[in-house]
Formats: structure tokens, sequence, C-alpha cells
């Protein structure tokens, strides 16, 4: 660091380093486990061929009722989510039912919002009540190699006692034969 001029200089040198673990251990009070399935037969994947659809569950278990929740799922190196928002395929259209509710609501969803971003998936939930909760999307396999899966994470947006994470895991991808 070097000064020019006759004024007084303020500096800040901060750094932070990163040390390997071998593995994270879940912690928190909400439990939430993460599976890798086949989506045709729903059996869990030990590894994925590059090309092969996953199809990624989240099992949360919440102990009391919650308000605003997220659940948040980071994606290994390897996948690359799927966003069914940008699904251009045609849809055959009829006539909307006024007295009917709205066929996708977020009661039947579970959520009432998801968002697809390139390292994580998120879903948003105003109300969950206590219980089993299951979260799902699909993702693509597209690098082979062995990828670290960081841990996924509940947690109540405005009230920080309320969060939980998985252990971490690993996700092994081969190349396509």
């Amino acid at each position: 660091i070097e000064q020019a001029g006759g004024g007084r200089l303020y500096y800040l040198i901060s750094s932070r380093m990163l040390f390997p673990q071998p593995q994270i251990e879940p912690a928190g009070g909400i439990r939430i486990e993460r599976a890798y399935l086949d989506p045709k037969t729903g059996k869990p994947l030990e590894s994925a061929v590059a090309g092969q659809l996953v199809k990624v569950v989240l099992q949360v278990n919440l102990p009391q009722d919650g308000y605003f929740i997220i659940v948040e799922d980071q994606l290994p190196g390897g996948l690359e989510a799927l966003n069914e928002s940008l699904n251009t395929t045609s849809h055959e259209q009829s006539a909307y039912d006024y007295e009917q509710p709205e066929a996708y609501s977020w009661q039947e969803l579970g959520y009432n919002n998801k968002e697809v971003h390139a390292e994580r998936v998120s879903f948003f939930i105003s109300e969950l009540n206590s219980g089993r909760h299951f979260y799902s999307y699909l993702a693509r396999a597209t690098r082979s190699g062995s990828f670290a899966a960081l841990p996924a994470e509940v947690y109540a947006m405005y009230d920080p006692s309320v969060w939980g994470r998985s252990a971490s895991g690993m996700l092994t991808v081969e190349a396509e034969p």
C-alpha cells in the first residue's frame, strides 16, 4: 500500500480461509434430508450418467408450525436444475371456471413460489404445518466427475431460531457411454 499526498491513509485488510471438510453433519432444530432418485422408477441413484434426468427430493420434518419458510438446496457441480416455468410446450386451453379455485394453487403444490438459479433451487412457503413435507425438482446431469453436494437448508425468513440443514454428500456423474 502506497500513499501519495499529505492526507491520512485509512485501510483495512481482511482475509478468509476455507478448509476442506470431508463431511458436514446435519444441524439445527428442523430435520431435512435430500435424495437423488431416478424420475422413472423412483429408486435412489448411486450415480448418474451425463445427460440423465435426476429427481431431487427434499424431505422436511418440521417440529412445529412455521411461517415464511424457505427450503433451499445447493446444486452440486454436475447438475443443472430444470426450470419448468420456461416450458414452451403447447397446452390445451379450456374455458376458465370462475366457480373453481385455480388448478395449481399453492395449497396443492405445497409452496408459494419456486425459484431456480444456476447454483440453487429455493421453495418459499408462507405457512407450513408441523410434520413431514416433500419438495422436489428435476435436474439434468451435465458434466462427468465426482461433485460435493453442500447441505440443503430450511429456515424461517423472520425467525433465526427456526433453522436446520442436511448432511453434505457426494454425487458422481459418469461420462456418456
